[in-house]
C-alpha cells in the first residue's frame, strides 16, 4: 500500500510541476514580448523588470490551481485508461487512500494560496502603483499601451488605438481638470512629447468639447495643442482594498459600518438632498466591496484542493488513453470556475444581487461533484 502512495505520489508531484513550468514560460513568453517592447522604445530593462516582476505574485493564482487540475487529471486518467484502478480495486485496496498524498498536496497549496492572496499579492500590487507614480516623464511615456484606459494620471483619462513611434492613433481624451465642465478631445493621431512634469499633445484632425472652457459647444480643428499640467507629478499613493491584508480588511468593517449608520442616519433626516442619498449609495457599496474581498480571497484560496478533488474523480471515471481529454476536462472546469469569478466582481456592483453566490457557487459544485463521484468509483 505504502509503494502505491508513493507512485502516485511522485507520479502526481511531477506531473503538477512540469505543468506549472509550462503555463510559468507561457507567461514569460507573453512577459518578455512585452518588456522588449518597453526596452525598444526607450525604458531602461532594470526599470521595467522591477515594474512587471511586481506583478508576478498575481499569478500564482492561476497557475498552481491548474496545474494541480491537470496532473491529478492525468495521472488518475492514465491509471483509469490502464486498468490499474480495476486491478487496485481488485486487490481490495480503498481508493481514498490513494487520494491522501495529492489531496495533503492540495491542503498546503491552498495555505500558500492563501499565503500569497492576502499578504504577498496586495502588497506586491500596492509597490507596483507606488513604483509606476514615481516614475520619470520618459519612462511613464514608454508605458502606454494602446487598446486600454489609461487613468494613471489625476483628472485625466486616455485612450488610443495604435501606436507608431510618438503618434498615437484614434485617441481619446477625456480632461476632468474642471469637474463642472469636463473636456472631451477625439482624433485621429497625436504626437506625445514630454516637457519636464508636463504632457504636450499635438492632436491632427480633432474634435474638442467643449472647445471654450467657460461655455458649451464643440468644434473641429486640424491642428491642435493640449497640455496636461504637473501629469507626472509624484503623487501619494492610498491603499485600496485589495491592497489590505485579510486581518486589515477585518478592521475595515466596523469603520465600513460606522460610516453606513451616519449616511443613513442622514439620509433619512434629509431624503430629498442628493448629497446624503450619494453619501448613503457610497456607504453600501463600500461595505460589500470589503465583504467581496474578503470571499474572494477565500475562495481562490481553495481552488487547489477543489481541484485536485474534482481531477481526481473526473480522471478516474475517463477511460480514454488520450490525455487531450483530461487537458479539455481541466481547461472547461477552471474556465467555468474563473468565468464566476469573474461575474462575481462584476456583480457586486449591483446592490440587489447576492454576488457571494456567485463566488461559492463553483467551490460547492466542484466538491459536490467530488463528494457524489467518489463512492462511485470505490
Amino acid at each position: 500500500m505504502l509503494i502505491l502512495e508513493r507512485y502516485i505520489g511522485r507520479s502526481f508531484l511531477g506531473a503538477a510541476l512540469l505543468t506549472w513550468l509550462m503555463l510559468t514560460f507561457v507567461l514569460l513568453v507573453g512577459l518578455l514580448m512585452k518588456v522588449t517592447t518597453l526596452v525598444s522604445r526607450g525604458l531602461k530593462p532594470e526599470i521595467v523588470w522591477r515594474y512587471v516582476s511586481l506583478g508576478v505574485p498575481e499569478t500564482f493564482a492561476i497557475t498552481i490551481p491548474l496545474s494541480v487540475l491537470v496532473a491529478a487529471l492525468l495521472v488518475f486518467g492514465r491509471l483509469s485508461a490502464d486498468s490499474e484502478i480495476a486491478a487496485i480495486r481488485a486487490c481490495g485496496v480503498n481508493l481514498l487512500k490513494l487520494m491522501r498524498g495529492p489531496v495533503l498536496a492540495g491542503l498546503l497549496l491552498t495555505a500558500f494560496c492563501f499565503y500569497v492572496q492576502n499578504e504577498v499579492s496586495p502588497q506586491s500590487n500596492l509597490e507596483r502603483r507606488k513604483y509606476a507614480g514615481s516614475m520619470d516623464a520618459s519612462s511613464g511615456l514608454a508605458l502606454f499601451e494602446p487598446g486600454r484606459f489609461i487613468r494613471d494620471f489625476p483628472n485625466i483619462e486616455i485612450y488610443f488605438q495604435r501606436r507608431q513611434g510618438d503618434f498615437l492613433h484614434n485617441i481619446i481624451i477625456t480632461d476632468s481638470t474642471n469637474p463642472s465642465r469636463p473636456r472631451l478631445v477625439r482624433a485621429e493621431k497625436a504626437e506625445i512629447t514630454q516637457q519636464g512634469l508636463d504632457i504636450r499633445l499635438v492632436f491632427h484632425h480633432a474634435e474638442i468639447d467643449p472647445f471654450h472652457p467657460d461655455r458649451p459647444g464643440k468644434a473641429t480643428s486640424d491642428r491642435f495643442t493640449h497640455t496636461l499640467t504637473n501629469a507626472f507629478k509624484e503623487v501619494r499613493v492610498y491603499p485600496q482594498d485589495k491592497n489590505r491584508n485579510l486581518h486589515e480588511l477585518i478592521e475595515e468593517i466596523p469603520k465600513a459600518k460606522k460610516a453606513l449608520e451616519k449616511a443613513r442616519a442622514s439620509f433619512r433626516e434629509s431624503p430629498g438632498e442628493g448629497m446624503n442619498r450619494f453619501m448613503f449609495q457610497m456607504g453600501k457599496a463600500r461595505l460589500r466591496n470589503i465583504y467581496f474581498e474578503i470571499n474572494r480571497r477565500v475562495a481562490f484560496s481553495l481552488t487547489p484542493v477543489c481541484f485536485i478533488l474534482i481531477g481526481i474523480t473526473l480522471g478516474i471515471r475517463s477511460h480514454r488513453r488520450e490525455s487531450t481529454v483530461g487537458i479539455g476536462i481541466a481547461l472547461g472546469v477552471a474556465f467555468s470556475f474563473y468565468v464566476c469569478q469573474v461575474a462575481a466582481e462584476a456583480a457586486v456592483r449591483s446592490p440587489f444581487f447576492p454576488y457571494y453566490l456567485l463566488i461559492w457557487f463553483p467551490v460547492a459544485l466542484c466538491l459536490g461533484i467530488a463528494c457524489w463521484l467518489t463512492p462511485k468509483n470505490q
